[in-house]
């Protein structure tokens, strides 16, 4: 009787392993990283909310960050740029995009080459415009699936944060 039960059991594993091989070589969508693009970042904010963009590049120590009122840039969007330089943006980079107007609503982490961030080869940039339909990003790990960025994490974290404070442990 052990013997058949090893045996059962070894099989299962066999066929559960071969399953698993057909399904990640046929019928698994196979992710290809992007190759590496550079250019400048084009912003439209179509939200009723004024929102600053915060830019983490890897090659800039420090954050960079611009303001737009609600509707600013429209749909075709403004190209990012300081006083001395338009700065330049990659694969892997990463955006935050919050409202300034105290609603407490935020998009993001957004990864450039990941998510909703369009490349546009002929003008050689990132193309972004938020809506709120950009409060859905691409995961990282799952990029053929959608998933919900809360833009109400932050109330419903300060509750809890004051529901715990008063409650004596």
């Amino acid at each position: 009787m052990g013997f058949k039960l090893v045996w059962l059991f070894s099989l299962a594993i066999a066929i559960a392993l071969l399953g698993n091989w057909i399904w990640q070589t046929q019928f698994s969508p196979s992710i290809q990283p992007l190759p590496p693009r550079q250019g400048s970042l084009r912003f439209g904010n179509l939200t009723q909310h004024p929102v600053r963009i915060v830019l983490k590049s890897q090659n800039q120590p420090e954050p960079w960050h611009w303001d737009f009122t609600p509707g600013e840039g429209g749909e075709k969007g403004l190209v990012l740029s300081l006083p001395d330089q338009v700065p330049q943006i990659t694969n892997g980079d990463q955006i935050f995009v919050f409202a300034i107007d105290g609603s407490r609503q935020y998009w993001g982490p957004i990864t450039v080459g990941e998510s909703e961030i369009t490349w546009r080869s002929d003008r050689q940039e990132w193309e972004f415009t938020l809506s709120f339909k950009a409060q859905t990003y691409l995961s990282p790990s799952l990029p053929s699936r959608p998933v919900l960025a809360p833009p109400t994490i932050a109330p419903i974290a300060a509750i809890l944060s004051q529901k715990l404070a008063r409650s004596p442990l």
